[in-house]
């Protein structure tokens, strides 16, 4: 009851506090570069009260609908989509946005309570994803306007996806810190699925 009428969505504690810790604020330029369905375009709508600008991108165009729906069933007028590869650079976007999540494709080993199909999966088609996870890393960086956050995240407890690919990072971008420690987030300490976050800040 209240679902359809808009006056909830549903979402992991962990997802959630990826967002939550980043303090998105009232009038902020907000891009969601991995976004479908929606659940961290929509969370960072409602804490900023549904005023400023948020950018929900994804790869799949026809996922971008969800995101759309579910902002539409809550009455958050901020949001609007667009398809994007957020490994590849857009121009346009350079230096726009107060605040970039870029929660990116994973090996999914944090959710597998609720995809049991993930553990027969072959680990070596994994091994390339940190190499992609970097480059959408780097490429969500370029949209930081200065003193703007990025907040790179997964659903996995794999370290080479989650502290390795920040650490290359950060070894060849001194622009940007570490905004505290990097989390992780393990279901038997929350409750929720396992997660991966950690929120870097661009010097001004």
């Amino acid at each position: 009851p209240g679902f359809a009428a808009g006056e909830f969505f549903v979402q992991d504690a962990a997802a959630a506090m990826s967002v939550l810790c980043a303090a998105p604020q009232k009038g902020m330029r907000v891009l969601d570069a991995c976004s479908a369905p929606g659940g961290k375009s929509l969370l960072c709508a409602s804490l900023m009260e549904n005023d400023g600008e948020i950018l929900a991108c994804d790869l799949h165009e026809k996922k971008l609908r969800l995101v759309e729906e579910n902002a539409e069933r809550l009455g958050f007028s901020i949001i609007r989509t667009a398809p994007m590869d957020a490994s590849k650079p857009y121009e346009a976007l350079r230096g726009s946005f107060d605040l970039v999540i870029a929660d990116v494709p994973c090996s999914g080993m944090g959710v597998i309570r609720n995809k049991p199909e993930i553990r027969y999966k072959d680990p070596a088609d994994g091994v390339a994803l940190p190499q992609t996870q970097l480059a959408i890393l780097t490429t969500s960086a370029r949209y930081l306007a200065p003193g703007g956050r990025l907040v790179y995240s997964t659903c996995t407890l794999n370290p080479a996806e989650n502290e390795g690919v920040v650490n290359a990072f950060l070894r060849e971008h001194r622009e940007l810190a570490l905004c505290g420690e990097p989390v992780t987030c393990l279901p038997e300490q929350t409750g929720g699925d396992g997660f991966f976050y950690a929120v870097l800040e661009k010097k001004l």
